[in-house]
């Protein structure tokens, strides 16, 4: 009775502390701000505003209608390095946290010992040999209760890593689909310029030697000839620097999707037009649809992970219990292992830090800070993830208006270049008004060209602030 009372009333009193215990509750920061809010909302009432508060479509690049990009996008989430590092890493954070969730269930191990042993003369026994075999096998059992919950704080932090591993692998989902848009979209981008600047060189050309037949006739002097020559050779100068651009973003497609094949390559080496600008972009529910940005999801579960910090850390007030047990046998031969050769063993085992409280205050001070600065950094991430979903948008509203006013100014220019070069085969005007016409049109479509770039990349934007594109290979 005596050592029965031995075992259990320290274990009532362990039980009775720890109804001691005080974890601190995790209570993520409200995800909002009125004052960007109103922003965001004032883009979605903006005049003719393709913004919708539909779904986002999941495959967002789907929408700018280009199969050469379609087919890009699912190489790169198939194949990309970031990617598969990521997925990799998430892997291995996962298995971590299963192996966290067997610390509830005892942990049991089994050995088998054979020895050969041989004594000394000094210390031998009367009718004991000298040499003889030691055979020796059994199970031991380990298990820690989890009465103060240090166990169950463990398990909810190592599954908050797996967590942040996961949106570390979202994160690189959407960078990779986002990024692979943007070069796409500055590929076909600059094969427009060069396209516009072959065609301009290729007309300047003919000015050119129009003008220098004119001044031999005596229509024309060497200021002519000289101006002309100047504005074809600038616009060839930009050639070869278009043509180092294109190949540079082809180098760079290639490695963000990790190898591309060649048939890929002789694809996107085509030139074709931009692709096609959306005539609506469904943004959803602004507040539901941020919190599933990895940035914002990670700093909350990084939140999280500074709490439970903080509970295990108070836990170290009590002490650690566990349950240990073993039962073998031992024997000189291998007949002998049975049951007049058991041993065992059983009993509890407590360790406690009794003497570093002190320690203890401060580590509970320190991850206390630590989380205070968690919390925070989950309104920061917040916020900024609002400011660049109200950006891009803005973004894009102001790049289309532009859009719409260069597509104008663009067919201006055109036909003034148009009636300027008759007027002049007709003698009305001088060559300096049909070399400024063509300069002014070069300009003009060279700034539509940029103006349709800036609102792809703007579409780009706000779909990649809202965290589309891992939905679709999280699905798959």
């Amino acid at each position: 009775m005596t050592k029965l009372k031995i075992v259990v009333i320290p274990l009532m009193l362990c039980i009775l502390l720890s109804a001691c215990v005080s974890h601190r509750e995790f209570k993520a920061p409200e995800l909002k701000n009125e004052a960007i809010t109103h922003s965001i909302s004032a883009q979605l009432v903006h005049d003719n505003s393709v913004f919708t508060n539909s779904q986002p479509v999941e495959a967002w690049w789907q929408s700018l209608q280009d199969p050469v990009l379609e087919s890009l996008v699912k190489i790169g989430l198939l194949n990309a390095q970031d990617i598969t590092i990521a997925f990799h890493n998430l892997e291995s954070a996962r298995e971590l946290a299963n192996l966290t969730r067997l610390d509830k269930y005892p942990s049991i191990t089994t050995t088998l010992d054979y020895q050969r042993t041989r004594i000394s003369n000094l210390t031998q026994l009367p009718n004991q040999p000298r040499s003889f075999n030691l055979y020796s096998g059994g199970l031991q059992a380990s298990w820690q209760l989890d009465l103060f919950g240090r166990v169950g704080q463990t398990i909810e932090a190592q599954q908050s890593i797996a967590n942040i591993a996961f949106d570390d692998y979202r994160g690189a989902q959407v960078m990779v689909a986002s990024e692979l848009a943007r070069l796409y979209v500055a590929l076909r981008g600059a094969q427009k310029q060069l396209s516009i600047a072959r065609k301009n060189a290729a007309n300047q050309q003919l000015t050119l030697s129009l003008t220098e037949n004119l001044s031999t006739g005596g229509r024309a002097n060497s200021l002519d000839v000289s101006r002309a020559l100047a504005q074809y050779k600038l616009t060839q100068s930009r050639i070869p620097d278009l043509e180092d651009q294109i190949e540079s973003t082809l180098d760079v497609i290639n490695t963000t999707v990790g190898g591309m094949p060649l048939t890929m390559r002789q694809s996107l080496l085509i030139p074709q037009n931009l692709p096609n600008i959306p005539a609506s972009v469904p943004v959803g529910e602004i507040h539901t649809l941020i919190s599933r940005r990895p940035d914002v999801s990670q700093s909350i579960e990084r939140a999280k992970l500074a709490t439970n910090a903080y509970n295990l850390n108070a836990i170290e007030w009590f002490p650690q219990i566990s349950l240990k047990g073993s039962i073998g046998f031992q024997a000189t031969t291998l007949s002998d292992l049975g049951g007049k050769n058991m041993t065992s063993m059983i009993g509890p085992s407590m360790s406690w830090r009794i003497l570093d409280f002190a320690r203890i205050d401060n580590e509970i001070a320190s991850s206390d800070a630590l989380t205070k600065a968690a919390l925070l950094d989950v309104k920061k991430v917040t916020l900024v993830a609002l400011q660049e979903i109200s950006i891009a948008m803005r973004s894009f509203n102001t790049q289309r208006d532009r859009n719409t006013l260069l597509l104008e100014a663009t067919n201006a220019a055109s036909n003034a270049a148009k009636l300027a070069k008759e007027r002049f085969d007709l003698g009305a005007d001088g060559l300096i008004v049909v070399l400024d016409a063509e300069r002014t049109l070069l300009e003009a479509e060279r700034s539509l060209v940029d103006s349709e770039i800036s609102v792809l990349l703007s579409i780009v934007d706000t779909y990649t602030a809202f965290a589309g594109g891992w939905e679709v290979t999280q699905a798959n």
